[in-house]
């Protein structure tokens, strides 16, 4: 609907978080973040959330974009590891993972996130009640 539109202005580090099919927009954020050079002075994490390990998708797609894996950092977790102890990777929600994983207080992020209804309904809502960001800094794509 137009809601995760880049907003280039902002002036604070990027987070995109996808799941399932929300990963598509997401990229277009961080080529976009990429191609307007924003990572030349500021930080995207991009998080991406999987039931399992072969759901997992992504970095392939945004490994090419200049500042890969400096200024631009991939975090794959999933929900249901398995029990033969190949995923080496975070485990859990995603929402619960960007809580945890990014420095500093969370209202100092920009966020854009799309994917499954109970995935965006509990980062925005641990985002806005549990963190006091902003609305205006919290970017879902509907």
């Amino acid at each position: 609907y137009g809601v995760a539109w880049l907003r280039t202005d902002a002036p604070r580090d990027i987070v995109c978080v996808a799941g399932g099919s929300g990963l598509a927009p997401m990229i277009s954020i961080a080529r976009g973040a990429a191609e307007a050079g924003l990572l030349k002075d500021r930080t995207l994490h991009f998080f991406y959330g999987a039931r399992t390990p072969r759901d997992v998708c992504g970095e392939a797609l945004l490994a090419p974009l200049e500042g890969f894996g400096e200024h631009l950092r991939y975090v794959p977790v999933v929900s249901l590891p398995g029990d033969d102890g190949e995923w080496q990777g975070e485990t859990g929600y995603v929402h619960d993972l960007v809580a945890r994983a990014l420095p500093g207080s969370l209202a100092g992020f920009e966020f854009y996130f799309a994917g499954p209804p109970p995935m965006t309904q509990a980062l925005q809502e641990m985002l806005m009640v549990g963190h006091r960001v902003p609305f205006e800094q919290i970017c879902p794509e509907e």
